[in-house]
């Protein structure tokens, strides 16, 4: 059996993120990972990047740092790890949403945020 390799980076969806909060990742702080995709050549030449989703779910999660696992949906012919398990992330919610100039701004309790990165 011919199995080949394909190596590529994705962004981390956020599932089910209460509304009025804001996520942001502490590692990797850029909420991406790569993921390894193994099966047919044939099969990896025809996969799309559309075919792969990495999700992390945070319903229920309260406010402060939390890890949370990765999620790896692939098409069934195809298998596949990401290289993280898990992501490590701090919810915040929003305070102060008050329009300025038109627009809506958006702050967050930022000093929890980069202290906890610290």
């Amino acid at each position: 059996r011919n199995e080949w390799q394909r190596r590529d980076w994705f962004i981390i969806n956020t599932l089910d993120l209460k509304e009025d909060y804001n996520l942001v990742f502490l590692d990797p702080e850029q909420g991406t990972t790569d993921v390894l995709v193994t099966g047919l050549q044939s099969l990896l030449n025809t996969l799309k990047t559309s075919d792969i989703d990495v999700s992390i779910n945070v319903s229920g999660l309260q406010e402060g740092e939390h890890t949370v696992p990765l999620k790896l949906k692939l098409p069934s012919d195809i298998g596949g790890k990401t290289l993280i398990s898990s992501a490590k992330l701090f919810i915040a919610k929003n305070v102060g949403d008050e329009p300025v100039d038109g627009e809506i701004i958006e702050e967050t309790s930022w000093e929890r945020i980069q202290s906890s990165k610290e």
